[in-house]
């Protein structure tokens, strides 16, 4: 599918609304990473090297649900904005209810910010009012946030109905590197799975069967299968309904004959002091098959929180004979360095594997930023869940909108 990109729209003199993604990570009233921010500022300088008349960004920050809440306000994000840009920023705090037309354009500004988006209830919910109220403030629109691309909402998809509406170097740069990554896999492909939920795994695994030769799995998609057989795991992170997306798992896999690899040792550790606790060895096989019988692997106060060494060797031996690899979820409670040892493993292994690796999913690129790997791996996509969604669907209600 071809996209309408930014190169193509006329914006000389002309007001440009641009939807970008600035949920970034917030320590108070500190921007503690500024990926995003820095991710939208090719489009922004383009449209200012254009000569626009003035940009407007929208953006969304958590989840306020409707309400105004004002440790979410786009103050902070504004001022992280202008450091990045270099230049001033006009925030506009009032209700998008008193914003004009007029009022952009007599800003003394190139750039201005509205408010946190979320703020109105009508964002959410799709509202055409909201859209159109949008739209009446521009001349044309540009969609650079593939990591919200998978939102019908108001400042996603609606705009689109009022402006000619394009696709940003952001957005673009997302899509394109993620179809090249898909439609150009080696043999052996291996997903890489990690995190909480296994259901937002599954379509992925679906979407690329024909092309994936096997899953390798860790973190709380791993304790669900022990807990689906059975097995004790303490205040160890299951998701909701486990059991029957791992009895879905299961038959899929075997259906499609791909190979599964599961972590032969885990880290038990204690949930107040986050220290660990001990080593837990584990076959996974026997525990499918029912071989082995059911025990309490967690004491009171207790969870499984990493992957052990015999675990990361076995994921080594598939890194390393892999011909293209796409991982998403941490493999342990990452947030804790006691219990990162795992995934710091994967992660260095796959820097120095020959296979092209695509890396995705925030809490996966969160934590390689934090230990200074960006720059590792073949291509690492900071959209999340809207990635998940057009690995499964093939495409986005966001994309839907800058097709050609």
């Amino acid at each position: 599918m071809a996209i309408k990109t930014l190169e193509k729209a006329d914006v000389k003199d002309k007001v440009v609304l641009v939807r970008v993604d600035y949920n970034v990570p917030m320590d108070g009233l500190i921007v503690t990473d500024n990926t995003r921010i820095i991710e939208n500022m090719p489009t922004i300088r383009e449209l200012l090297n254009k000569g626009v008349k003035k940009i407007i960004i929208v953006s969304h920050l958590g989840r306020p649900v409707g309400s105004v809440v004002d440790e979410l306000r786009l103050k902070p994000i504004v001022i992280e904005l202008e450091s990045c840009l270099g230049e001033e920023v006009d925030y506009m705090p009032e209700d998008i209810s008193l914003i004009t037309r007029e009022k952009i354009e007599s800003s003394a500004q190139r750039v201005v910010c509205l408010e946190n988006i979320r703020f109105d209830r009508r964002e959410e919910e799709g509202s055409d009012e909201l859209a159109k109220k949008l739209s009446e403030l521009a001349d044309i629109f540009v969609l650079d946030a593939f990591s919200v691309a998978h939102r019908a909402h108001a400042s996603v998809v609606g705009i689109a109905k009022y402006l000619p509406t394009y696709a940003g170097m952001a957005l673009a740069k997302e899509y394109e590197n993620i179809n090249s990554f898909l439609q150009n896999t080696k043999s052996p492909f291996w997903g890489f799975f990690g995190g909480i939920k296994l259901d937002d795994k599954m379509p992925v695994i679906k979407s690329l069967v024909g092309k994936l030769n096997g899953v390798a799995i860790g973190s709380s998609i791993a304790v669900a299968f022990l807990k689906r057989y059975g097995f004790g795991v303490g205040d160890s992170v299951v998701s909701k309904d486990s059991e029957l997306i791992v009895d879905q798992f299961l038959e899929f896999i075997a259906q499609r004959n791909i190979q599964v690899i599961y972590p032969k040792d885990l880290i038990i550790g204690d949930s107040i002091s986050c220290k660990r606790v001990k080593v837990f060895d584990v076959d996974f096989a026997r525990v499918i098959n029912k071989e082995l019988t059911p025990m309490t692997i967690c004491e009171e106060g207790e969870g499984i929180y990493d992957v052990g060494e015999k675990s990361t060797t076995e994921y080594q031996k598939v890194i390393n004979s892999a011909g293209s690899i796409f991982w998403n979820g941490p493999f342990g409670w990452v947030e804790k360095d006691e219990f990162s040892q795992g995934t710091m493993e994967i992660a260095k292994s796959m820097a120095k594997a020959n296979a092209k690796v695509l890396v995705g999913g925030g809490d996966t690129v969160g934590f390689i930023s934090s230990k200074a790997m960006t720059n590792e791996y073949d291509y690492i996509s900071t959209s999340g869940g809207a990635m998940l969604e057009y690995i499964a669907n093939g495409t986005l209600p966001g994309l839907e909108i800058v097709k050609e």
